[in-house]
């Protein structure tokens, strides 16, 4: 029995034409505005579900629809502007780390070979970044006792038997000492269910006396670890630190926008990929639901908190993301292809920098396991995803030493 997600495109004409109609159905709840936006997410998650070819007959039925549906920009892409949050009143001020951070992460790349300008190209510099000076401080040792859990986004449970978050690069940083562990979530759950999942599963891992936990949070991932820290502070009491990669912390207008829709979508996963659970992914991502969330909980004091935001700049954005970056470019063009940058910071977290890469390439190494999807849909996946986690935790090993 073939697996249904194949690591290559058999058995996708399967049972097409029967699902056409179902197909035109559900497209009929999208404006035209929207289609490009759906063709992203049956690309991007599904690939192919057995039992009827759903997705591929939605692909078909999008394909002339597609092109030119973007509105014109009011804003153009540029870095000349300050690091900005999206807050509500009261929320705890953000912290400045970029400057350290980048001093780690390009003294890494020039470790491994990367030439000078590559860090100002990967990690970019907004206007209000300071210019650091030549600096004689040495890259900050590992801290033995970190414990690091990669909570994954959106779908990522429905992935994970092909590719999870920094999926080499923790292997690659594992062999050096690192200890790192995956930690799937409900793929498609809201983060009130996800968040009691975790609770119920946190134990499994049997962390040791001293360690310090960091939880790596990627898009809806830092959403449900937000909501386990709040909902079960008992069992959370363990985390020293929640880092936010690319985190869906104010969730995203795409959401606000397409929920209904792409919670029909979903409807359609098999459970042989993963199980569906309460369907609540897309309704806990709208941004009036996360910012009412985030005015009416204060995060707990004993977490340090940190983000990594990304902005995927001109010729980064994959022909996959396009069509989402679009939609948002009307907006602000300086969005990562699912989420716009001020959305991406935890209140009161220390923002380490802005990482130069879509929302797939900031974690997933799409091209280098999955060579198809490479060249058709994470067409701009190339970025130093080991450099970036091993500067995040070095970052920590640091400036956690610092506050014992």
């Amino acid at each position: 029995m073939d697996s249904c997600p194949p690591r290559s495109f058999r058995g996708l004409k399967g049972g097409l034409r029967s699902t056409l109609d179902r197909a035109g159905r559900i497209l009929s709840l999208a404006s035209p505005l929207e289609y490009s936006t759906i063709l992203t997410l049956c690309l991007s998650t599904c690939r192919c579900f057995r039992g009827g070819g759903l997705w591929i007959a939605l692909l078909l039925s999008l394909g002339p629809l597609l092109g030119g549906c973007a509105n014109a920009r009011l804003l153009s892409f540029n870095l000349d502007t300050p690091a900005q949050t999206l807050n509500t009143l009261g929320a705890s001020e953000t912290h400045d780390g970029r400057q350290r951070f980048r001093e780690i992460f390009c003294e890494l790349l020039r470790q491994r070979g990367a030439p000078a300008a590559e860090c100002e190209s990967r990690l970019l510099r907004l206007r209000d970044e300071p210019i650091a000076l030549p600096s004689k401080e040495k890259l900050p040792a590992p801290d033995p006792r970190l414990v690091v859990v990669i909570v994954p986004g959106l779908f990522g449970e429905c992935v994970s038997g092909l590719i999870e978050p920094f999926h080499l690069a923790t292997r690659n940083l594992a062999r050096r000492g690192y200890r790192i562990h995956p930690y799937l979530v409900p793929g498609v759950s809201g983060g009130e269910t996800n968040a009691a999942h975790i609770a119920a599963n946190w134990g499994k891992l049997q962390f040791q006396p001293g360690d310090r936990i960091v939880v790596l949070a990627h898009s809806k991932g830092a959403l449900d670890m937000l909501r386990f820290l709040v909902d079960f502070p008992e069992e959370a009491a363990q985390i020293t630190a929640l880092v936010s990669v690319a985190g869906a912390v104010n969730g995203s207008p795409l959401a606000s926008s397409l929920g209904t829709l792409l919670t029909e979508l979903s409807r359609e996963i098999p459970r042989v990929i993963c199980d569906t659970g309460d369907l609540g992914a897309f309704d806990s991502l709208k941004r009036k639901n996360r910012l009412t969330w985030l005015a009416e909980n204060s995060l707990p004091d004993g977490v340090r908190y940190y983000s990594v935001a990304g902005i995927a700049g001109p010729g980064r954005v994959s022909a996959g993301l396009q069509p989402s970056y679009e939609l948002l470019a009307n907006i602000d063009p300086r969005n990562d292809g699912m989420l716009l940058f001020y959305d991406q910071v935890i209140p009161g977290a220390t923002l380490l920098g802005y990482a130069n890469a879509d929302h797939w390439a900031i974690v997933y190494p799409v091209a280098e396991l999955q060579p198809e999807l490479g060249s058709s849909l994470a067409t701009r996946n190339d970025y130093p995803r080991e450099a970036l986690l091993e500067a995040i935790l070095l970052y920590l090993s640091e400036d956690l030493g610092r506050r014992e």
